[in-house]
């Protein structure tokens, strides 16, 4: 099952219960997303997929409140990850050909679709990344949040240098 969705509230898991919470909350707004994309001319691709950029970085957002600033709690950053982890798996779908810079207001560099292998496998870092933050125990501490944390903003940044046209 994927990793928003299982339940492992019983393991001590700092993802767990959450995981599954945040996961059913978006499974509806992310199924039949390449259908829903696929139909809406490119400016409208374009427009949805940086909304859910803006929810991951929303997401970042939170990481980085709890750990410089002492805003929420490890259950707070564990819903953040797994609303991330949602929103990321409909992502790579969203970077349609005809997408890239000059439509809308896109910063997607023609490369994307020039080393697309490449570029989607930055998605599935980026999971992984992100099941690290869900699969930390309830005790875990803010070093050890924030070492997960790190290789999160990790893959993102790796990407958008890449990827994503300078601004």
């Amino acid at each position: 099952m994927p990793h928003a969705f299982r339940e492992v509230p019983h393991r001590g898991r700092l993802g767990g219960m959450i995981r599954v919470a945040a996961g059913l909350a978006l499974a509806g707004a992310l199924l039949g997303g390449t259908a829903a994309h696929a139909a809406l001319d490119p400016a409208e691709v374009v427009k949805a997929r940086q909304q859910d950029m803006k929810k991951l970085g929303g997401g970042m957002k939170v990481f980085m409140g709890f750990l410089k600033d002492d805003k929420g709690t490890a259950q707070d950053v564990a819903a953040a990850a797994a609303a991330m982890a949602a929103v990321n798996k409909g992502l790579p779908d969203q970077f349609t050909a005809g997408t890239a810079v000059g439509v809308g207001e896109s910063e997607a560099l023609p490369v994307i679709w020039q080393e697309n292998a490449k570029f989607r496998q930055g998605f599935t870092d980026l999971a992984q990344a992100l099941d690290k933050i869900l699969d930390l125990p309830t005790t875990a501490d803010k070093a050890a949040i924030g070492q997960a944390v790190q290789a999160v903003g990790g893959t993102c940044k790796q990407c958008h240098e890449t990827y994503r046209q300078k601004k």
